[in-house]
């Protein structure tokens, strides 16, 4: 829970950066890049964010559930393998669009 509560979080952020950049950018009178990307990455994050939150509730369950029947406890490596695989594909999307930026 406090990952995927990490992860909403990041989500905001990124994505409401995007709106302070574009407020800052017309304070100094620059022209305003589009910022649809950090607004989508942010997005994106928050929506990750939850989706984890779900699988910590399922992966909770299923494991409490086993630990009450005395059943052995499997992992699931290829779920982390995949939520490694999202978070290295979104920070790499978030830093190119935050040297776009510059």
């Amino acid at each position: 829970m406090r990952t995927s509560l990490s992860l909403i979080a990041f989500g905001f952020v990124v994505a409401r950066f995007a709106l302070f950049s574009r407020e800052v950018a017309t304070l100094l009178h620059v022209p305003v890049k589009t910022q649809h990307t950090a607004t989508g990455s942010g997005t994106g994050i928050a929506l990750f964010g939850a989706l984890v939150a779900a699988f910590g509730a399922y992966r909770y369950l299923a494991t409490n559930h086993a630990v009450a029947r005395n059943r052995p406890v499997s992992a699931t490596p290829i779920a982390a393998t995949i939520s490694a695989a999202i978070l290295v594909i979104t920070g790499i999307a978030v830093g190119i669009g935050l040297i776009a930026f510059q």
